[in-house]
């Protein structure tokens, strides 16, 4: 009975481990899909607030925005977590003026907001 309980213990912390390495094999120059946001917007991408884009003179509206591919530009470490720096793969600006928004890459992918292609 207790080797069946160390086996499944050791099991468990395989797949764990292996759960935890499978999403850092995001790298730079990796590709991104945008998933949808809630009512007030995306918790782990940093987009600015909405007063703020409507003062710089866009529209506030992150519909357009669910499936637009993303590339990874840069990642680092801060604070235990791993964010990285997301530019749009078109080339153009996030709402107008954005050229690049960083996000909590392991929150993001787990919530939805971030996809891999």
């Amino acid at each position: 009975m207790a080797k069946n309980l160390i086996f499944t213990i050791m099991a468990l912390a395989f797949f764990g481990l292996n759960a935890t390495a499978q999403s850092s094999t995001v790298r730079d120059g990796s590709t991104l899909i945008l998933g949808k946001a809630d009512a007030n917007g995306y918790d782990y991408i940093a987009f600015p607030r909405k007063n703020f884009i409507i003062k710089r003179g866009a529209i506030a509206d992150y519909k357009p925005l669910y499936g637009m591919e993303v590339v990874v530009e840069s990642q680092r470490e801060r604070n235990g977590s791993t964010w990285v720096t997301l530019r749009r793969a078109d080339g153009g600006k996030f709402f107008r003026f954005i050229p690049s928004v960083e996000a909590r890459l392991e929150k993001a992918l787990d919530s939805g907001e971030l996809t891999r292609s």
